[in-house]
């Protein structure tokens, strides 16, 4: 098979994997560990903690909603902007919390992963949820 043909291939698999994560009624992502990692002033990770627990992400079908469910909470994340990055197969959601804080979402599905950055009292973290699936 021919390079173009597999690129071509890869193409349009991403392009039907893509849109099959936007048009759905809603997407879940199944999580069980999370690390939490404060940040340095060069955007370096450091003092990284992991915690197994379980949590599930839904995004609602108009993706104009993030609801996080843990053991303990839930939280609504309310979606202002969206971006999705084809080099990479990355999603980004610029997001404000139902209590007014801000936060940045970064969905990896191929290396199943979800990132979080937030700022709190000067400093950056990013807390990391490792997807177990995702339906």
């Amino acid at each position: 098979m021919k390079k173009t043909t597999l690129l071509r291939i890869l193409a349009i698999f991403t392009f039907v994997f893509t849109m099959s994560f936007l048009t759905q009624a809603q997407t879940s992502f199944s999580c069980g560990t999370r690390t939490t990692c404060l940040l340095d002033e060069n955007a370096e990770i450091e003092n990284c903690s992991e915690k197994h627990e379980s949590s599930l992400f839904v995004f609602n079908d108009d993706i104009t909603m993030i609801t996080h469910t843990t053991e303990t909470n839930k939280t609504v994340y309310y979606i202002k902007e969206s971006d999705y990055d084809d080099s990479d197969n990355s999603f980004t959601f610029e997001v404000t919390s139902e209590n007014g804080n801000d936060y940045v979402f970064f969905v990896f599905p191929d290396e199943e992963q979800i990132a979080v950055y937030f700022e709190d009292e000067g400093d950056s973290y990013v807390v990391i949820f490792e997807i177990k699936s995702i339906f």
